[in-house]
């Protein structure tokens, strides 16, 4: 059997396995998209978000104290570092080759395009990184157990959000 007819045939294979499960999914209408677009932005601030599950977690006075202080500090810090990623993403789209590479028409500049993406991937991951450093500075304020149950929480409110029991 020739490779194209190998790779046709394994398409077909995983489609007809991949039916049965997307039939049952359904994708999310446009308000259980919102409220997974709002529950991911309170996940980016994560002493606000742990603050929103204090019976849960059995937080004490002194660790919502401790939270609120954090969560001001974050708070604070948020708009700084979103200008800092704004400001790297005009001085990177100035003059990119990238920019007149995206035209409708004309070469495609696919080393520019790479360079681009690379380049704004960068910005992505110092967001990503300093969101995980914030997470793991309020898990520090939590006690093992409490840390254990966060999993279970998040997932209850992910189900919460899309609207499943």
């Amino acid at each position: 059997m020739n490779l194209s007819r190998l790779l046709v045939r394994t398409a077909a294979v995983t489609v007809m396995c991949a039916l049965p499960l997307a039939a049952q999914m359904t994708m999310p209408d446009s308000a259980q998209r919102a409220r997974l677009m709002v529950n991911a932005e309170r996940m980016s601030h994560p002493a606000e978000y742990i603050l929103g599950f204090k019976a849960e977690l059995s937080l004490t006075p002194h660790q919502v104290g401790l939270l609120e202080g954090v969560a001001k500090a974050l708070r604070d810090s948020v708009p700084v570092r979103m200008q800092r990623m704004r400001d790297a993403m005009v001085s990177t789209a100035k003059d990119s080759p990238a920019a007149a590479a995206m035209a409708w028409s004309g070469p495609v500049d696919e080393k520019a395009i790479r360079a681009q993406a690379c380049t704004q991937s960068t910005g992505q991951v110092e967001a990503m990184i300093n969101i995980v450093r914030d997470r793991h500075m309020v898990g520090e304020l939590l006690t093992e157990e409490q840390r254990a149950m966060l999993p279970m929480i998040e997932g209850q409110a992910m189900m919460k959000m899309i609207g499943k029991p």
